[in-house]
C-alpha cells in the first residue's frame, strides 16, 4: 500500500485502466454474441451447400432428393411463408428438426452436427435467397417457437358442439376449426378450457378428414385453463368433457361462455338436447333447429365476422330424472356413433329427405329414358340406311360361299375374286344377314369402298341401291 499521494494516484490509475479493459471485454463479448445471433451469410453458404442443398436445392426451390421424400421440403423462396418466419424459428427448426415447430419430421435436426454459430450463419444465408427476407417480428421474450401474434391469426370457420350428457354424464365440447388461407404456418392456437376439464384429444385434421393428435400443452390458470395447440396445417380440432352440474338434481342448468383471442369469419354453435330431457330451454333462443336421423334435436346458432375476444354466452336449462347419457360409452368407443355426430358422415333428417327425393327423381328419369330408347328401337325400320350400299341376293350368296356370280359364272368354291364383291369365293365372309360389314369394291372400277360412300371416289358411279 502506497502512503504517498503519488502512490494513491498511481493505484487509482491502475483501477481506472482495469475498469476500461473490463468494459472493452464486455463490449467485445456482446458484439461477438450479436454477430453470432445475426450470423454471417458468407460462412453460412458453404454450410447450406454441404447440409441443405440436396433437399432444398442450391436456390432454395428444391434439390435432387426432393422428389424422393414423402413430404416435399419447404420452398425457401416462398415469400409469404418465409416473411412470416422469425430468425428464432428458423434457428429452432434447423437445430432440432421439423418436430420442433410441429411440422414434418422429415426435416432432421442438425444440433449434433453444427454449432449454434454455424446454424445462425446458415439462417443468415437463407435470408439472402430470393423471397426469403424476413418481415416477421422477433419472438417476444418467453414466447414459444411457432407462436403467432393474435392480431396476425384469423379463424376462417369454427364449429363448436356443446352436447350435455351425450355419452357421459358431463358436457362434451367438440371444436372443429379452419384457419384463414393466409395464416402463417406452423402456428400455435390458444383455446380456453373450463377449469377441471378432461381433455380427450387435440391436433390437426388431415386432408382425408382424419383426427390426428398433435403436440399441445395445457397452461393452468386461476379460473380457467388454456390449451396451446401447435398446428402445421390449417384445420384443427379439440375435444373435452367438463362437469358444470355439481349435485345431480332433476332440474339442471349451466352457462357456457365461449370466446377466442382471434378474429373469426364464421362461428357455428350446435347445442344438442339430451334424449331424456324435458322443458329444455336455451338463452339466447336458437336461430334454427334440426333433427338428426337418430332423433336428436340440435339447437343451432351462426355468427359472422367476430372480433377477437368476442364472447358468446349460452345458458342451458332442462329437467332430467335419470343420469343415463343419450348413448353408451361402448357405442362411442366402437365408433358406432349415431348420425349427426361430427365424426360421422350421417345426414340430418331434413337433408336425408332431399337426398331421397333426388334419388327417386333420378330413377324416374332413367326409367323414362329407357322406355323411349326401347320404343325407338321397336319403331326403327329394318332396312339398311340409304347411305349404305345394300347387298343383293346374289352378293349374299357369294359372300356365304354358295352359287355362281351372275356376271362371270365363277364357281363359289374357286379361290377367285368376284367382279362385284372382290371376295375370295372359298372364304365364307360375313353376310348381310348377320349385319356385319364385309370388304366391298366398286363393280365398275374395282376401287375399295367404305360403307358411308354414296358415290365411288374412283369413277363417280352412284352406289345407291
Amino acid at each position: 500500500m502506497h502512503k504517498t499521494g503519488r502512490g494513491y494516484r498511481q493505484n487509482g490509475d491502475h483501477g481506472r485502466t482495469g475498469i476500461a479493459c473490463a468494459a472493452l471485454c464486455i463490449i467485445a463479448i456482446l458484439m461477438t454474441s450479436l454477430a453470432g445471433a445475426q450470423g454471417q451469410a458468407e460462412m453460412g453458404q458453404s454450410i447450406y451447400t454441404r447440409h441443405c442443398a440436396r433437399c432444398h436445392g442450391a436456390d432454395g426451390r428444391g434439390g435432387p432428393m426432393a422428389s424422393m421424400l414423402s413430404v416435399p421440403p419447404r420452398n425457401l423462396t416462398d415469400r409469404a411463408y418465409m416473411q412470416a418466419r422469425t430468425e428464432e424459428q428458423l434457428f429452432e427448426v434447423i437445430k432440432h428438426g421439423g418436430s420442433a415447430l410441429g411440422v414434418s419430421a422429415t426435416m432432421p435436426g442438425f444440433g449434433q452436427q453444427l454449432s449454434d454459430e454455424q446454424i445462425w450463419d446458415t439462417v443468415a444465408f437463407i435470408r439472402t435467397l430470393p423471397g426469403a427476407a424476413s418481415t416477421a417480428r422477433s419472438q417476444p421474450e418467453g414466447a414459444a417457437p411457432g407462436d403467432t401474434p393474435t392480431g396476425d391469426l384469423r379463424i376462417q370457420r369454427l364449429s363448436v358442439s356443446i352436447w350435455p350428457e351425450y355419452d357421459d354424464p358431463r358436457v362434451l365440447v367438440i371444436l372443429r376449426g379452419e384457419l384463414a388461407p393466409q395464416s402463417p404456418l406452423p402456428t400455435r392456437i390458444r383455446i380456453p378450457l373450463p377449469k377441471g376439464a378432461e381433455l380427450l384429444g387435440a391436433g390437426m385434421i388431415s386432408p382425408q378428414n382424419q383426427l390426428l393428435n398433435h403436440p399441445h400443452e395445457r397452461l393452468e390458470g386461476d379460473t380457467s385453463d388454456t390449451l396451446v395447440l401447435t398446428v402445421p396445417i390449417h384445420r384443427f380440432f379439440a375435444e373435452w368433457y367438463y362437469d358444470p352440474f355439481g349435485e345431480r338434481e332433476p332440474a339442471r342448468q349451466f352457462t357456457y361462455p365461449f370466446a377466442l383471442p382471434y378474429a373469426m369469419a364464421q362461428l357455428d354453435v350446435d347445442i344438442l338436447q339430451p334424449d331424456a330431457a324435458t322443458d329444455f330451454r336455451i338463452t339466447p333462443a336458437p336461430m334454427r333447429e334440426d333433427i338428426d336421423t337418430r332423433g336428436g334435436k340440435h339447437h343451432l346458432f351462426s355468427y359472422r365476422d367476430l372480433q377477437p375476444d368476442a364472447v358468446q354466452t349460452f345458458e342451458v336449462a332442462y329437467v332430467k330424472t335419470t343420469d343415463a347419457p343419450s348413448i353408451t360409452k361402448s357405442q362411442a368407443m366402437s365408433g358406432d356413433l349415431p348420425p349427426g355426430h361430427p365424426q360421422v358422415s350421417g345426414l340430418s333428417r331434413s337433408t336425408k329427405t332431399w337426398v331421397a327425393f333426388a334419388m327417386v327423381a333420378g330413377f324416374a328419369v332413367i326409367f323414362a329414358g329407357g322406355v323411349l330408347v326401347f320404343r325407338n328401337k321397336q319403331l326403327a325400320p329394318a332396312t339398311v340406311p340409304s347411305t349404305m350400299p345394300a347387298f343383293s341376293a346374289s352378293q349374299a350368296a357369294i359372300a356365304t360361299g354358295q352359287g355362281k356370280t351372275p356376271e362371270t359364272g365363277v364357281e363359289a368354291d374357286q379361290p377367285e375374286k368376284t367382279a362385284e364383291m372382290g371376295v375370295e369365293a372359298d372364304q365364307p365372309e360375313k353376310t348381310a344377314e348377320m349385319g356385319v360389314e364385309a370388304p366391298n369394291y366398286c363393280s365398275n372400277c374395282g376401287r375399295q369402298l367404305q360403307a358411308t360412300y354414296i358415290f365411288c371416289p374412283g369413277c363417280g358411279r352412284s352406289l345407291q341401291a
